[in-house]
């Protein structure tokens, strides 16, 4: 993530057995970036398992401004 605008939230944390799985959510101005997760896995003793991430690497061509027009 490149910009100061971009920022991770955490959107969830589940615990399961000896694993916690915590979910992040990538936003740009404070709007959720579609489809910018990241999946984490850590086991218990604080070393990580496995992590997910489909998050968007370059954000600086995001403008921030919502746009609700249909496409013509």
């Amino acid at each position: 993530i490149r910009t100061p605008q971009a920022d991770l939230t955490v959107e969830d944390v589940r615990e399961e057995g000896s694993m916690t799985h915590v979910k992040l959510q990538q936003t740009y101005g404070g709007v959720p970036v579609f489809a910018g997760e990241i999946t984490v896995s850590v086991r218990d003793g604080g070393g990580i398992q496995g992590l997910i991430s489909a998050v968007l690497k370059n954000t600086s061509k995001l403008d921030g401004k919502p746009d609700a027009t249909q496409p013509q």
